[in-house]
């Protein structure tokens, strides 16, 4: 597998390329995809000193002067934050936390990335930045709402981006695009500067080439170390939910499961996926018309009327039934809480079907992945490679899912 970040690193190291050449090369990059909302041209500046710090052995860390990408719904200072509209022209006076922290380790946002109109969008089709299509056929689309993040690291244009994810929106582009998209647990990563969608269900997240690349920032970021674990040592079970995936998707999970030695599957008892994914639905509306400052009209400047009308829908909804919601979400998380505390980590397919077409938008795509924001739990998506289909490791433990993703991915460099 494919490990961007790594190579890159080692260019560094050995001085084959600058943190100047990697910066200049990314904010002249030709936008093909649609990928590309706004160039941060400081990240020259950055990428100087960057280099200068390496000049005198004095790198902050191993992503030091690794330029990456940001989903535009994430606070970076100096720089619009637009969450894929066109109604706000204030820059933010600070960085979101995580990008402060990636700043700290002496990586440079370089591009901010395009995304579905206010997150809200399994493809990323907007109304101002375009279709984003998918570097892998530039006639399917990226996925979304981070599609942008999920082209510009499948095009080896930057190393790594950070995307949101609410309801998949990291882990269904990463599947499209054939990379790796990590959705960490509820609270793991601060949220802090992340334009709020619903904030129960949302979390920063990554994606990139390969694991080991995603385990490298982590590990920086977090001080934690991260390390390939014997699977005999986790409960890895299966899921009813593989039934939702078209045969490929099934077989990929199958390919992973028997790897991993393991036939059990477990079932959410009474569990509609796109049921509960349309729950999910109608809090981002409540609250991302919110956070957004929508005012329920069917125009509204800096938005398409199309986004309007998927955001106004919950104003059609009598009380009574957005607190239905609400308590159908609560009994749904005890349920999950419960059904995890039997076992560690739970193979799904990521997406139930692949790519879609450039203008197609599958109204089902977030169904295997919206619960999962839902539940809080932590979710890796990695690329089977005899099918080329993602899976996805869902668990409690962060740690457990990302060892695991590594274990699997050693494997998979190993037999491929």
């Amino acid at each position: 597998m494919k490990s961007t970040l790594s190579a890159t690193t080692l260019r560094l190291a050995s001085g084959e390329v600058t943190s100047q050449e990697l910066v200049k090369n990314a904010l002249e990059v030709i936008d093909e995809h649609h990928a590309v909302e706004q160039r941060i041209e400081y990240a020259r500046i950055e990428a100087l000193e960057a280099d200068s710090r390496r000049a005198n052995g004095l790198q902050r860390s191993s992503i030091d002067g690794i330029p990456f990408g940001v989903k535009a719904n994430i606070d970076i200072k100096g720089v619009v934050t637009t969450s894929g509209t066109r109604s706000n022209e204030v820059k933010a006076s600070v960085d979101s936390w995580i990008v402060s922290r990636l700043r700290e380790l002496g990586a440079i946002p370089t591009l901010t990335t395009t995304m579905a109109e206010g997150a809200v969008g399994a493809v990323t089709a907007n109304a101002f930045t375009g279709l984003c299509s998918n570097p892998l056929d530039p006639r399917l689309n990226a996925g979304g709402s981070s599609g942008g993040s999920a082209a510009i690291v499948g095009s080896e244009v930057l190393p790594f981006s950070l995307g949101s994810d609410t309801m998949g929106s990291v882990r269904i582009p990463a599947a499209y695009c054939e990379i790796v998209g990590y959705k960490p647990s509820r609270g793991r990563i601060s949220n802090q500067g992340l334009v709020r969608l619903a904030e129960e269900f949302d979390s920063v997240g990554f994606l990139t080439t390969s694991v080991s690349d995603l385990v490298a920032i982590l590990s920086a970021a977090q001080n934690i170390a991260y390390s390939p674990i014997d699977p005999s040592t986790l409960r890895i079970v299966g899921s009813q939910l593989s039934r939702d995936a078209d045969p490929l998707g099934q077989s990929a999970v199958h390919q992973i499961l028997s790897k991993l030695a393991s036939l059990e599957e477990r079932t959410i008892e009474g569990f509609d996926a796109g049921a509960i994914r349309r729950a999910g639905l109608l809090i981002c509306e409540l609250e991302g018309s919110e956070s957004l400052g929508l005012s329920g009209s069917t125009t509204q400047q800096g938005f398409s009327e199309e986004f309007l009308s998927i955001m106004n829908f919950v104003n059609t909804l009598p009380p009574r039934k957005i607190a239905e919601t609400k308590a159908k979400i609560a009994e749904f998380q005890s349920q999950t809480r419960a059904l995890f505390k039997t076992f560690d980590v739970m193979v799904l397919p990521t997406t139930a079907a692949g790519a879609p077409a450039l203008s197609a938008n599958p109204p089902n795509a977030a169904d295997l992945a919206a619960w999962v924001n839902i539940s809080g739990l932590s979710s890796l998506s990695i690329v089977e490679p005899t099918t080329r289909r993602s899976v996805q490791l869902v668990g409690e433990s962060d740690e457990n899912v990302l060892n695991l993703g590594l274990w699997l991915e050693r494997e998979f460099n190993t037999t491929h």
